[in-house]
């Protein structure tokens, strides 16, 4: 029975000039805007019921329990039914957190400024949604998976420890999963992306404070893309997946390891001039652009029938305190010992399901490395899951058993006690969510 019906709005969510100069970078004040951040809303529905698929050019998605709560209100949206994805663009104020938001410890750089700003921000979501309702249509969705090699795992082991550099060995997940919404004509109504990677390429020349500019980066520029691929038509969403150990390729900054003729090795990180990593950001974006464009143009599986059921479920998982602040060294694929927990968590780790047309959206507050988000596919009974990472906050680097020696990722941001208990909590969650959301 033909009962899908969606609408998509998109609003520029870019911090007014007149705040930049209060929402400082890492280093100084930003000198202005390299290219816009924009919010991105579909929605889907029946005709009763909603979901909406909301994504932000952002290093975390800000408020979103607060935003979830007034779409709530004013739109009638159910529990769960609001399923947040963001690209962890760095090159973005930090993430910024109003009163009664998920998870308050979180709050940064709290101010007057940063307060205006994310509420500007929430409105803009709500504005998008209320015109992503008001243009809902007939329609039908599409599905397509294909691989994107623009990513590798960061994780290089050498015998002087962990270095971030390419390592090509490493677990990587590599899926490219499109989806797209279009009416009863063909004509495109949104188009949503998931693939694990860091949308920071540009990151290194922020924190160096050489090129201090409010950028869209990777996610965001492959949105606009593919947007202006298919002539702005409609609004494209690119969703982090679980990269925690995933980056760019090519990156503004190199760890190059040396070795010299006594066999001794050293590694040394090299900035390149942002001239140059603006171009190869540019050369990135145009290359899974155009795979994406592939991919919706041999799209063969649709569906016009609404499905949608979502439900969430929390678990504990006790950090340990960073091997960096203890300034214990591990060697590569070393099993760290336990070592003293950190002060007691506050805010549980949030796991949300959602089965929607067919498609299971999982959303994550943490970036999760990938061998997790293979886990979290493994554990669900869809053809194509979307995993979703720093939707409701940040809980630091969440390493998987094969990870865990790295040392500074994943023991650097409030990770588990222990990979083992870690992977042990996400398949117990997972199970408990397939069960309610499949029932099996």
């Amino acid at each position: 029975m033909a009962n899908l019906f969606a609408g998509a709005a998109m609003r520029k969510i870019t911090p007014p000039l007149e705040m930049l100069p209060k929402l400082a970078t890492e280093r100084e004040p930003y000198r202005g805007v390299h290219s816009d951040m924009y919010g991105r809303v579909i929605v889907v529905s029946d005709g009763t019921r909603k979901a909406a698929l909301i994504g932000a050019d952002t290093g975390i998605f800000p408020n979103a329990i607060l935003t979830e709560k007034r779409l709530m209100e004013e739109f009638g949206f159910e529990p769960c039914s609001c399923l947040f994805s963001a690209t962890h663009n760095h090159e973005a104020p930090k993430a910024l957190f109003l009163e009664g938001s998920d998870p308050e410890p979180m709050m940064r750089n709290k101010s007057e400024t940063s307060d205006a700003y994310a509420r500007f921000v929430l409105e803009q979501f709500v504005d998008a949604t209320r015109e992503a309702i008001a243009n809902l249509k007939p329609a039908k969705m599409g599905v397509n998976l294909g691989q994107s090699y623009i990513n590798c795992n960061r994780d290089l082991p050498t015998p002087i420890g962990g270095v971030q550099s390419n390592n090509f060995k490493g677990t990587s997940d590599h899926d490219l999963l499109v989806i797209k919404f279009e009416d009863t004509d063909g004509e495109p109504i949104g188009v949503y992306v998931n693939h694990a990677t860091h949308s920071n390429y540009m990151c290194w020349n922020l924190y160096n404070g050489d090129y201090p500019m409010v950028n869209a980066d990777l996610g965001g520029g492959i949105s606009q893309f593919v947007e202006k691929a298919l002539k702005n038509k409609c609004p494209v969403i690119w969703a982090k997946g679980c990269a925690g150990d995933q980056n760019p390729i090519t990156r503004s900054s190199w760890r190059i390891v040396r070795v010299d003729d006594n066999g001794e090795y050293t590694f040394e990180q090299v900035y390149f001039k942002y001239e140059d990593n603006l171009l190869q950001l540019e050369n990135l974006v145009g290359t899974q652009g155009l795979e994406i464009m592939e991919l919706l143009d041999t799209m063969t599986e649709y569906t016009d029938e609404f499905t949608f059921k979502g439900a969430e479920t929390f678990r504990s998982i006790p950090a340990r305190q960073s091997y960096n602040q203890l300034k214990l060294q591990l060697k590569c694929h070393e099993r760290p010992e336990p070592v003293p927990f950190d002060p007691p968590r506050t805010v549980d780790f949030r796991f949300r399901l959602a089965n929607l047309c067919g498609v299971s959206f999982v959303n994550l507050n943490n970036e999760s490395y990938s061998g997790l988000g293979l886990l979290i596919k493994r554990l669900l009974p869809t053809k194509y899951t979307a995993p979703q990472c720093v939707t409701f906050g940040h809980c630091g680097y969440i390493p998987d058993t094969s990870m865990e020696w790295v040392n500074g990722f994943g023991t650097m941001n409030s990770n588990a006690w222990s990979a083992e208990m870690t992977e042990e909590a996400y398949t117990d969650a997972i199970t408990q969510l397939r069960k309610e959301v499949y029932g099996e």
